[in-house]
């Protein structure tokens, strides 16, 4: 299973709850499919997943989320853009954390990380599109301290 599967199962149950629908791999104009979409009635909110390994991390909120999907009429213009955060992870893991297109210094936290995604989104566009950065480091010691402590 991927990532973005297990993600979906997560929430799913909450959401079911308030009749909320999910759908994997939901059609969007234009042959596109979204990652992932929530519907309830008429709405349906898609969301696009990127590991911060992915080759487009820090421009798919826009360049795929905003510009493929967000012009379905049910999306009322709005959509998540969700990234999935390891952290500092070795080049062999594949999962490196993608260097930032404008040589900017790595992000640090998945706080930093969100900021900075927030920021390439344009100001008039940002109250529509939810940027959400996944903590999923947990469990790895943070530093060379954390790892003595262990031994």
């Amino acid at each position: 299973m991927t990532l973005r599967v297990n993600l979906a199962g997560m929430v799913g149950p909450e959401l079911a709850r308030y009749e909320v629908s999910r759908i994997t791999e939901a059609d969007m104009p234009e042959n596109k499919r979204a990652d992932l979409a929530y519907a309830k009635d008429q709405m349906q909110l898609p969301m696009e997943v990127k590991g911060q390994w992915h080759k487009d991390v820090w421009d798919a909120a826009m360049g795929q989320l905003d510009l493929q999907y967000l012009i379905d009429w049910r999306s009322e213009q709005r959509g998540i853009y969700c990234v999935l955060w390891f952290g500092d992870q070795p080049s062999a893991t594949g999962r490196r954390l993608r260097v930032h297109p404008d040589a900017l210094p790595a992000s640090t936290t998945p706080q930093q990380m969100r900021e900075i995604l927030i920021e390439r989104i344009p100001e008039a566009r940002r109250p529509l599109i939810d940027v959400v950065v996944l903590d999923l480091s947990s469990g790895r010691p943070k530093d060379k301290k954390a790892k003595n402590a262990k031994k």
